[in-house]
């Protein structure tokens, strides 16, 4: 590498998050991040980083001297840090073109669990070699689910099927919060180690849910009701119905079936000891048209929206596409 004060810049400014930083996939690269770690706890904490395709890295944690020099491959970095501001300073080489954007970075101590800061687009990097479920031995997966918002489900559980079509439920809010086509579950985060409990789906995934409750007012507002989950069973293959109580004493269910063809899933939520008209939140989206009496097109996320019974329309609200409940409901999400 060359001294530092041999290089220029071509750009400079400040990111509140790795994933801020856009070098570009179609053109090589050199860049230099300087920062802070807030350590709330003084401790032996170890630092992954890579860079992936051949890429180079360099890390340096607290007040160091030694001289630069790019590597390839896994870095781990050892350090025992003091409470409070720690100075770090990353350099990511990407030296070719049509390379993933950004790099690997996760840190962990004997008291907070693995986290990963920021991993490359486009492509998935372990620290060790990757954990896959398998779907013949464990086809039912309970865990922590990590939202797109980098919020965690903790009461989060997995079903796959045989068609390579799965979903992910979260238990405290009966939510549907997303389906994918490909394989089931990197396990490798909660696995791995000592792990961090969360797995990660493996495939083309559509999110459809930040685990916000599931039913609400007419008007869309949230409800005061609290629900508390009751179980589940396995029904079959890619079947679950998951069972619900709320205070006053109403009950729900909420069977999802993967389709035969593995083109969708096939929902349908029952509630009983209840005459109030309530709304239920499907997929997010702004944009929805009508293909037929029964079959709509979200158009923000590619779903195709199938309701059993055409007087059960769906509708476009701030926050995404609704369906009207009282005591049934039956919709297929197909993708």
């Amino acid at each position: 590498m060359p001294a530092e004060n041999n290089l220029k810049a071509s750009s400079v400014g400040k990111i509140t998050s790795f994933d801020e930083f856009v070098a570009g996939l179609t053109s090589s690269s050199l860049s230099k991040f300087e920062g802070t770690i807030a350590v709330k706890k003084a401790g032996n904490y170890t630092f992954r980083m890579s860079v992936p395709s051949n890429g180079l890295g360099l890390l340096q944690i607290g007040n160091a001297t030694e001289a630069l020099q790019l590597r390839q491959g896994m870095i781990v970095a050892e350090k025992s840090l003091p409470a409070g501001e720690v100075p770090f300073v990353i350099w990511v080489s990407k030296p070719t073109d049509w390379t993933a954007q950004g790099f690997y970075l996760a840190a962990e101590s004997e008291a907070m669990w693995p986290k990963t800061y920021t991993s490359p687009a486009g492509m998935e990097v372990w620290a060790t070699d990757p954990i896959l479920v398998d779907t013949r031995e464990t086809p039912v997966l309970r865990s922590f689910i990590e939202l797109p918002d980098r919020s965690k489900i903790s009461h989060g559980i997995s079903v796959s099927s045989q068609s390579g079509t799965h979903f992910s439920y979260d238990l405290n809010s009966n939510q549907l919060l997303r389906v994918w086509r490909g394989g089931f579950l990197d396990a490798t985060p909660m696995w791995n180690n000592r792990g961090n409990g969360v797995s990660r789906p493996l495939g083309a995934v559509t999110e459809l849910s930040l685990g916000t409750a599931l039913l609400l007012n007419a008007d869309r507002s949230a409800m005061s009701a609290e629900w508390q989950a009751k179980g589940y069973q396995i029904l079959g293959d890619g079947a679950v119905k998951f069972s619900s109580q709320s205070v006053d004493g109403q009950s729900l269910t909420d069977q999802i079936q993967v389709l035969a063809d593995g083109k969708g899933i096939a929902r349908k939520i029952e509630l009983s000891g209840n005459s109030t008209p309530m709304k239920i939140r499907v997929a997010p989206g702004k944009v929805l048209t009508a293909i037929a009496d029964d079959l709509y097109w979200i158009e923000d996320s590619g779903l195709y929206l199938k309701v059993e019974r055409a007087d059960q329309k769906p509708e476009v609200g701030k926050d995404g596409i609704f369906l009207p409940v009282t005591t049934s409901l039956s919709y297929n999400l197909l993708f």
